[in-house]
C-alpha cells in the first residue's frame, strides 16, 4: 500500500509508445525539482522509473 506524501497533481503531456514500454510526459514543477534519472516516481500508487526531466516536467516509463 502507498503511505507516500502526494506532492503534487500533474497532466499527462505526451504517451510514446517503444516496443513492450510506453513513456508518459507529466507536467509538473514541484515533484522535479529534487530528482534524478533512474528514481521511483508514485503514480497513482504505482511507481514508475524516472527516464527524464526538466524544469516543466518529467517522463517515467511503464512496462507491459
Amino acid at each position: 500500500m502507498f503511505t507516500g506524501i502526494i506532492e503534487e497533481i500533474g497532466l499527462v503531456k505526451q504517451i510514446t509508445n517503444q516496443g513492450s514500454k510506453k513513456y508518459f510526459t507529466i507536467t509538473c514543477s514541484k515533484v522535479n525539482s529534487d530528482v534524478k534519472i533512474g528514481d521511483s516516481i508514485a503514480c497513482n500508487g504505482i511507481c514508475l522509473t524516472l527516464t527524464k526531466f526538466d524544469t516543466n516536467s518529467i517522463t517515467i516509463e511503464a512496462m507491459d
